[in-house]
């Protein structure tokens, strides 16, 4: 049985597992990008993938209408996953008309609601609207993680139908399979300064202000913050790192290849992503895949590699006080680090782009074949 999935662009955080999943899937599997990479992601440095185990093609141009009507009427038996829930307009246009034809293997791939201002206090209300209005028509729903689920799930649809998802990082992240579990803390003695390291962009909702204020208050603790990413709130955190009096102790690089972020995953001892909202928070798989512990706030939603790896803690989202309490016990904790470096070497098998992949094919075979429902390997024990 042939699969599709449309997306709204090129990923290497999604494209690796699809890769993984027609490895082992008895069909061809074609991703359909709605436009090339944008521009903005083109600064984080986001390039088209190598697939080698699936078809690409995009409906950028002038005929992108003419290509989603002969995809669909063409492959009206296939398996189709959308991206989003009218989130993306090309992508919308190619399920409406699969749910014109009353196509029988229709499912979505999807994020959490945002939950943030005005907007993110009518969304769930617009969820469930979305659910009514497309109850009937969909077969499968693909949740980023716990909090995606329990999003859906509230939101309507049927939970039968409902399975933990999430992006992945590729395989390249886990580059230090080699080295031993403590390589990280084996170039730090007890005193020295603690590699902490930032990934993404800036902004509101990435929280990185939170984090500048929360180190402001552990000044007592050495450490060393790198901060890969770019955005136009670069003066004002810099202004902000400098009036607390640690400018000296944040490297601010800018956007960086992925190889480079690699390097320093690798180099470093504790990533933190501060956000406000994540919808997933892929960095916190490419923190694990480098045996990188991870602190992270309770509204991102990849914190549930955190909680099932044991390999790091949460914090409650926005709060300085919480976070800087966190950040000051892992400080003076060495052990406590050691501990989470080798859970997270162990657990990053859980998570690597041929597990989810193998666990993709395993929910298509339960959902269109018959076969038993799959459970997620990255969610063997939960923790709660």
């Amino acid at each position: 049985m042939d699969v599709f999935f449309w997306q709204n662009m090129p990923s290497h955080i999604q494209s690796c597992g699809l890769d993984e999943f027609a490895k082992v899937w008895d069909g061809s599997v074609n991703c359909i990008w709605a436009d090339s990479i944008s521009t903005d992601r083109q600064a984080l440095q986001w390039k088209t993938p190598n697939l080698f185990h699936c078809t690409q093609q995009f409906l950028d141009g002038k005929n992108a209408l003419e290509k989603i009507q002969t995809l669909i009427d063409e492959n009206s038996q296939a398996i189709h996953i959308f991206s989003g829930l009218e989130a993306y307009p090309k992508i919308s246009s190619a399920f409406e008309r699969a749910k014109s034809l009353s196509m029988p293997r229709l499912g979505l791939m999807v994020e959490p609601g945002i939950r943030l201002g005005i907007k993110g206090f009518f969304r769930p209300l617009r969820s469930r609207w979305l659910a009514r209005r497309y109850l009937s028509s969909i077969q499968l729903i693909l949740a980023m993680g716990k909090t995606g689920v329990a999003y859906y799930s509230k939101a309507g649809f049927d939970p039968a139908l409902i399975f933990p998802y999430m992006y992945q990082a590729p395989e390249t992240w886990s580059s230090g399979e080699g080295l031993p579990l403590d390589h990280h803390a084996s170039s730090r003695e007890n005193g020295d300064a603690v590699k902490l390291v930032y990934v993404g962009k800036f902004g509101r909702r990435k929280g990185i202000d939170v984090l500048v204020k929360a180190l402001g208050r552990v000044q007592d603790h050495p450490f060393v913050l790198t901060v890969i990413g770019d955005g136009a709130e670069l003066g004002s955190l810099k202004n902000l790192a400098q009036s607390l009096g640690i400018g000296e102790q944040i490297r601010w690089l800018g956007a960086q290849p992925h190889a480079v972020i690699g390097e320093i995953l690798l180099e470093s001892d504790l990533c933190i992503v501060p956000s406000r909202f994540e919808g997933w928070g892929v960095v916190v798989n490419e923190a694990i895949s480098a045996g990188l512990p991870v602190i992270c706030s309770d509204k991102t939603t990849s914190k549930d590699l955190v909680d099932f790896g044991q390999c790091g803690v949460v914090f409650r989202s926005g709060s300085v006080a919480d976070l800087a309490s966190k950040l000051a016990i892992l400080l003076a904790d060495s052990s406590s680090l050691a501990s989470m470096r080798r859970n997270a070497m162990v657990y990053r098998q859980s998570i690597s782009p041929r597990v989810v992949g193998c666990y993709l094919a395993n929910v298509m075979r339960h959902r269109f074949m018959g076969a038993d429902r799959p459970n997620a390997p990255w969610m063997q024990n939960d923790p709660s």
